[in-house]
C-alpha cells in the first residue's frame, strides 16, 4: 500500500490513465463531460471541481490537474482557472446542432485522415480532368490533317500513363483510408444521436451522455486555456496522444 503524498500521486495517475482511454464507455461516470477536456498548454486531462457556496448553491467546474499531479513533466503548466460546465454544454450543444444539421461529423470532429481526404479529392479531380483531356485529344486527332496526326498520339500516350500513375496512387490512398473501427463506432453513434434527436439525447443520465460523447468524438479533445480576461474558455477541438 502507498502512505501520504505517493499515495496521492498513484491515485491521480490512475485516474489520468482512466480518463485518457477514449473508447472506454463511462457507464459509472457521474459527470457528462469526463475525459473530454484537455489543457491547451500541457495537454493534460481536465478534472471535475464541484464548488460549493456558503448560499448552499453547488457549480461544476473543470480545470488541469498536472499542477497538483506535480509530476515533473507537468509543473511548468500555468493553467488555473475553471472552464463552467455550462459553457462545456453550450460548446457541444452547438457542435451537435451543426452535426446534426450537415449530417457530417468531419466538420466539427477532425482527425489525422483530414489531409489525406483533402489528397483524396485532388487526386479525383486531376484523374477526371485527365479523363476529359484524353478524349478531346482522341477527337481532335480523328479529324486532324495526317502530317500532324502523330503529335496528337504522343499526347495521348503521355497523358494515358499520366492517368494510370494517378489512379494507381488513388488506389493506395483509398485503402488506407479505409474506415477503422473507431469510424465505425463514430458513424453508428451519429446514427443513434439522428434517433434521439439534440433534445433526447440531453434527456439521457450522465453516463450514456458521457458514453455516447467519446464514441463520438474518439481521439479528440476540447481544449481548453485561459484568456487575457482571466476565465478559461474552449479554444477548439484537436486529437490527443498518450
Amino acid at each position: 500500500m502507498y502512505d501520504g503524498e505517493l499515495a496521492e500521486l498513484v491515485k491521480a495517475e490512475l485516474v489520468r490513465r482512466h480518463n485518457a482511454l477514449p473508447m472506454r464507455a463511462e457507464r459509472h461516470s457521474k459527470y457528462r463531460f469526463t475525459g473530454l477536456l484537455a489543457c491547451a498548454e500541457c495537454g493534460w486531462s481536465l478534472a471535475v471541481h464541484i464548488n460549493k457556496k456558503r448560499s448552499g448553491t453547488v457549480s461544476i467546474g473543470w480545470a488541469c490537474q498536472s499542477r497538483k499531479v506535480r509530476l515533473q513533466a507537468k509543473t511548468n503548466c500555468s493553467q488555473r482557472r475553471q472552464v463552467h460546465d455550462n459553457t462545456v454544454k453550450l460548446y457541444i450543444d452547438a457542435l451537435l446542432r451543426e452535426m446534426l444539421s450537415t449530417t457530417d461529423t468531419s466538420l466539427i470532429l477532425p482527425n489525422s485522415q483530414t489531409s489525406q481526404t483533402i489528397k483524396l479529392s485532388t487526386l479525383n479531380r486531376d484523374a477526371a480532368n485527365l479523363e476529359r483531356s484524353i478524349s478531346n485529344l482522341i477527337r481532335l486527332e480523328s479529324t486532324a490533317d495526317g502530317a500532324i496526326q502523330h503529335l496528337y498520339t504522343t499526347q495521348i500516350a503521355d497523358a494515358t500513363q499520366q492517368l494510370k500513375t494517378l489512379r494507381i496512387e488513388l488506389a493506395h490512398l483509398e485503402r488506407q483510408l479505409e474506415p477503422d473501427r473507431t469510424v465505425k463506432i463514430r458513424k453508428q453513434t451519429f446514427k443513434d444521436l439522428l434517433k434521439l434527436g439534440l433534445d433526447g439525447f440531453w434527456q439521457q443520465d450522465a453516463a450514456t451522455i458521457n458514453q455516447m460523447l467519446r464514441r463520438l468524438f474518439g481521439p479528440n479533445r476540447l481544449m481548453v486555456r485561459e484568456t487575457d480576461q482571466g476565465h478559461a474558455e474552449i479554444i477548439g477541438i484537436e486529437a490527443v496522444k498518450r
